[in-house]
Parts: structure tokens; sequence; C-alpha cells
């Protein structure tokens, strides 16, 4: 018999088998978005090996967020883009070293207005009938091994 968190882990497996690029991208920044959240309660509590674990997974997706950017978008696209990723991906650092939430709050401002942006064009996509979204990064659906639970 599996429990709820077995039963929880394979319905988020499936759902990354499934899911278009575009929607992978969204479940990036959402997982993102929820582990910075943790680790600004992991801070809260003076829980600073849950908040270095959780600040941990945060940098790994932006990685893969940097990782994944398809240069085909145009070199000012591109480029504005890495700069949003190091400048989140550093003050996840500092927050990190720091135990400062501050930083924290930073980088989920702009995590959440990338995700919020990708999410207006994915619904402009779906509207149009468009069946993907030429900015959608290039590798996104292959395994690399990140996960994304909590």
């Amino acid at each position: 018999m599996t429990g709820p968190q077995d039963q929880a882990q394979k319905y988020l497996e499936t759902q990354v088998r499934t899911a278009t690029r575009e929607q992978l991208l969204l479940m990036l920044f959402d997982g993102a978005i929820r582990f910075a959240e943790t680790a600004k309660t992991a801070i809260a509590e003076q829980d600073y090996e849950q908040m270095h674990e959780f600040l941990l997974r945060t940098q790994r997706i932006i990685v893969e967020l940097m990782g994944s950017l398809d240069r085909r978008v145009g070199d000012e696209i591109y480029s504005r883009l890495i700069q949003l990723y190091k400048f989140t991906y550093l003050k996840l650092v500092s927050a990190n070293l720091q135990k400062n939430p501050a930083f924290i709050d930073e980088a989920l401002e702009v995590i959440q207005h990338l995700r919020d942006s990708w999410q207006m064009a994915v619904d402009k996509m779906i509207e149009g009938g468009q069946r993907r979204i030429e900015l959608a990064p290039h590798h996104l659906g292959e395994s690399r091994g990140l996960d994304v639970s909590g």
C-alpha cells in the first residue's frame, strides 16, 4: 500500500512526463517560488539547515532556467533574461550566507514577475490556438534529474 506522499510523488511525476514545455517552465517557476517561501519560513524559525536546503533547491531551478534559455529568442531578450536569473541567483546566495529573508524577497519578486509574464504568454498562446511558444527553453521536457517536489 502506498502512502499519501508516494501518491503525491507519482502524481507529480505524471504531470512532469505529460506536460508541455510551456507547462514545465511554469512548474519550475512554481517550484522556485514554493522553495524560496519555505526557506523564508525556515529563517523565521531559525532552522538554518532547512533554509540552506530550500535555498539550494531554488538556486538549482534558477540554474536550470538559465541553462535552458534558447539564444534564438534574440540577443537582447536572452541577455536580459540571463541578467535577471543571475541577479536572482546572487540574491539567493546572499540570503543563504547572511540568513536574511530580505534577499529572498528580492529574488521572489523577480521570479514571480517572470512566472506571471510566462503565464500571460501561455494564456495568449492558448487563446490564439498556437501550438507552442517560441521562447520556450529548448531542452525542457528532457530529463535532467531536477527534483521540483517539495
